[in-house]
């Protein structure tokens, strides 16, 4: 079996190890009945993923994931960009 860590091998570790850790703890706080700390986790694993999309759009990854200043705006930014895959603006 893969585990999660060689199946995000092409993630750098500063920002694969983040996700990893919040899509656990998304499941584990699920799996527990703990819907506040889910959304609030939900909200960070967003944060992450859209750190890993902007470093590939840019092609040069942040050392750690960051939330932009204006997040909304910074999502419509990444999805009018036609340099990455349709799956990414979406």
């Amino acid at each position: 079996m893969t585990s999660p860590a060689s199946a995000l091998n092409a993630i750098p570790a500063g920002l694969r190890g983040p996700l990893i850790a919040e899509y656990r703890s998304i499941t584990r706080n699920y799996a527990e009945h703990r819907w506040k700390p889910s959304e609030l986790a939900g909200g960070i694993f967003c944060e992450i993923v859209y750190t890993i999309l902007d470093g590939y759009a840019f092609g040069a990854y942040a050392a750690a994931p960051s939330k932009p200043k204006n997040f909304p705006a910074a999502c419509r930014q990444l999805e009018s960009n036609t340099h990455v895959p349709h799956s990414f603006q979406i």
